[in-house]
């Protein structure tokens, strides 16, 4: 249970940033992420060597950078990289589905740079007031599927890409995938720092909350839509493998946003002065608070993450070979979400290691050296 922010929490966050401080003028790249993220196990490296993004990137970023530049929603710095990460997350869609999805991350990404958690801590009172009106406003969009009066470009935006998964989905799953969005929008949009909480959650509480706001929940229905393959729930229900196929979607979830939060440790808590980041929950969280402790413990969970999703990826596998002649459209809906998530999981470290999102001249990180 998450208990009441204190100075001492503070002190540690402190502590945290000045140990970086010094590591990073003393022993610059003194980490290295693939260490990290490997151990007798697993080589992260070479479990996700052979990932390829999708092959229709090209086209399909062009395609999104128009829609996002025509709606006044392209994120100038960085736009690029945010654009790129389709392709990753998403290996397998067809040019039209991808792009699809593609126009739904742009919006979710200037939302993101703009009105952020991690901007929401620097606003003023009336700014503030203002994002929740826009916020407010994309719930609405959300439950009704029209706009309500005062939505500017950024709602917009947002109602045209619905408006296409709508009409490239099937009513049910769109119904379901709507209500993963709200979701991600009522957790995303606040200052998740522990002093404007005024509390600090536990490893696991953050987690959860992590996952809604990384958007991965997002990221795994949009993985139906992109492969235009969707999970007969209740025919997987009746063969009694609901809760394997939901342990693989949340490790998929759990793997993206956390391994995420070690790349982005610097730019998220260093630079920018957020909390809500595995790192420093840690951190405030354990008795033996030092950034080696913090770091190293945040790559241990998401290695036995990375693991479990592995092994039980070939137990799915195997089992849907076995249903293949009595149950082929479950098989083969089954066969495209275990091959996304993989994917998924592969471009987690694969997009990361490339992108100069997270590269710095100042780094503890051997990887993100600028």
């Amino acid at each position: 249970m998450a208990r009441v922010h204190c100075e001492a929490d503070e002190r540690r966050l402190e502590s945290l940033l000045r140990e970086h401080e010094r590591l990073a003028r003393e022993r610059p790249g003194s980490y290295s992420l693939r260490s990290l993220f490997s151990d007798e196990a697993l080589d992260i490296e070479a479990y996700c060597r052979d990932f390829r993004p999708n092959p229709h990137a090209a086209a399909s970023e062009a395609d999104v950078e128009r829609f996002a530049r025509r709606h006044g929603v392209w994120v100038e710095k960085g736009g690029d990289h945010y654009n790129s990460m389709t392709a990753y997350l998403h290996p397998t869609p067809d040019e039209q589905r991808l792009t699809i999805i593609g126009k739904s991350y742009a919006v979710m990404f200037f939302m993101n740079d703009t009105i952020g958690r991690e901007k929401l801590g620097h606003m003023s009172a009336a700014q503030k007031q203002e994002v929740r009106g826009v916020v407010g406003r994309i719930d609405k969009l959300l439950e009704t599927g029209t706009l309500p009066p005062g939505a500017g470009r950024l709602e917009e935006a947002a109602r045209e890409s619905l408006e296409e998964i709508r009409q490239s989905s099937p009513p049910a799953w769109f119904g379901r995938c709507m209500a993963v969005f709200k979701e991600h929008i009522a957790q995303s949009f606040h200052d998740k720092n522990a002093r404007a909480q005024a509390k600090v959650p536990t490893v696991d509480e953050y987690i959860e909350s992590r996952l809604h706001v990384a958007g991965m929940y997002v990221t795994i229905e949009f993985m139906e839509l992109g492969d235009d393959q969707f999970i007969p729930w209740a025919e997987v229900a009746e063969l009694g493998l609901t809760a394997q196929i939901r342990r693989l979607q949340w490790l998929c979830a759990a793997i993206g946003a956390l391994m995420n939060d070690v790349f982005s440790f610097e730019k998220e808590f260093v630079a920018e002065g957020s909390d809500f980041n595995l790192v420093p929950v840690i951190a405030m969280n354990a008795a033996e608070s030092g950034l080696h402790h913090a770091l190293t413990e945040a790559a241990r969970m998401v290695r036995a993450y990375v693991v479990e999703f592995r092994d039980l990826a070939a137990v799915l596998e195997a089992r849907r070979k076995q249903l293949a002649t009595d149950h082929p459209a479950l098989a083969s809906a089954l066969a495209a979400h275990i091959r996304s998530l993989t994917g998924s999981v592969h471009a987690t470290w694969a997009w990361q290691s490339v992108t100069d999102r997270y590269r710095s001249p100042v780094t503890i990180f051997e990887e993100l050296r600028a």
